[in-house]
């Protein structure tokens, strides 16, 4: 398998390439299993590891979040074992990830809180970012009865600092797409519609 990098314009063997997923900013692993959402979340990248030299998981919990490497064999996790103040903890990435400076990798976001990040080290290391989003906060800001359009004006200005620099843009639905490229001017070859999967192990038409 390979893939192409536009920025590069360089094929890459994925064999040789790094992910790097960055979760939601307060996110843990021990959140996602609270909320019964770790075997959905990490099954895309269980199923993704063995095509890729590496997998890490750069996550927001506390020590406790190593307690699940046994279920997510082979992914690494880079959490807050120190229980630094969140700045300081942001400030461990670059050494973290330091292997990440050498050969092919991809700093990817799980959703656009906490999005910049990603796309700051892919800058900082040379690498590209993809920056993905199952909703975007500003449609949910504005479906709320008392609509907030400070609020509403500064989640816009995120989304299109985040968009509009990624190398790749990753949405759930076509309307998220249409948003891009009318509001953010995001070009259509960057943006990727990859709906919300279903287990159809467990749910199905009889």
């Amino acid at each position: 398998m390979r893939m192409r990098v536009n920025h590069s314009a360089m094929m890459i063997d994925l064999k040789q390439l790094h992910l790097v997923l960055f979760f939601t900013e307060g996110v843990s692993l021990e959140i996602w299993d609270r909320g019964g959402l770790f075997d959905r979340e990490v099954a895309l990248y269980k199923a993704l590891l063995p095509h890729l030299k590496a997998i890490t998981f750069v996550t927001y919990g506390r020590a406790k979040d190593l307690d699940f490497a046994k279920r997510i064999a082979g992914i690494r996790i880079v959490c807050n074992r120190w229980n630094l103040g969140s700045q300081w903890y942001r400030r461990t990435f670059p050494l973290a990830l330091r292997s990440c400076r050498k050969g092919p990798a991809i700093f990817k976001s799980n959703q656009v809180r906490g999005g910049g990040i990603p796309l700051y080290l892919a800058k900082r290391f040379g690498k590209p970012s993809i920056a993905r989003c199952g909703y975007l906060p500003s449609d949910s800001l504005k479906t709320r009865q008392e609509k907030d359009a400070e609020a509403i004006r500064q989640a816009m200005i995120w989304e299109n600092e985040l968009f509009s620099q990624a190398n790749r843009c990753v949405v759930t639905t076509q309307a998220m797409k249409h948003c891009l490229l009318q509001d953010y001017g995001v070009e259509p070859e960057n943006v990727r519609v990859i709906p919300n999967y279903v287990d159809t192990t467990l749910f199905a038409p009889d």
